[in-house]
């Protein structure tokens, strides 16, 4: 694959991931119901419901529904809760069998969530929203170009809250639900 090919690619993934780290919040029930309206009427109830579950529901538990679901919850939720969850979703990632390389890459990328509380605000000013496009831009090209790792493990880090399980000796990742795998 050529040079320029594989960079375009990684920035198209990175610009994907940063779409759902900077969704915009929706705070208020009337909210909800305008930005659900293009998915299930269920699920639209369902979040305008279970608000409170919602803003607490571990990562975990979110990497249990399906991938639209996700998607539509984790919109629900406020800044500080979008970033809880990731912060938890990188711990989990953490917790798989990865040699001592892969590991402190991945402490990188879980220490920047921990400490950047504004990532998920809608007030992000754009030095900040540049200075995360940077990060991630240089945490994806190492990612690729010194780990090997492949976009399908760089996805279920990054952008699905699925949850995996790790081959070993292997970067790969794989979803416990065999519905939710990633060609």
């Amino acid at each position: 694959m050529s040079k320029s090919k594989l960079t375009f690619q990684l920035v198209l993934f990175i610009s994907l991931s940063f779409t759902l780290f900077s969704c915009k919040t929706t705070q208020n029930k009337k909210e909800v119901k305008q930005h659900f309206s293009s998915t299930s009427k269920e699920l639209m109830t369902w979040i305008s419901e279970n608000n409170d579950k919602v803003q607490k529901m571990p990562a975990k538990e979110l990497g249990k529904y399906k991938r639209m679901e996700q998607k539509e919850i984790f919109l629900a939720m406020t800044p500080k809760n979008k970033q809880r969850v990731w912060v938890e979703h990188t711990e989990d990632i953490l917790k798989l069998d990865w040699n001592k390389k892969e590991k402190k890459h991945l402490k990188k990328l879980h220490q920047y969530l921990k400490e950047n509380k504004t990532l998920f605000d809608d007030k992000q000013s754009k030095k900040e929203k540049k200075e995360f496009d940077n990060f991630m831009k240089n945490w994806y090209q190492y990612a690729t170009d010194e780990l090997k790792w492949t976009r399908k493990t760089l996805y279920y880090i990054s952008v699905s809250f699925d949850n995996v399980y790790k081959k070993k000796n292997s970067s790969e990742l794989i979803p416990i639900d065999p519905k939710k795998r990633v060609k």
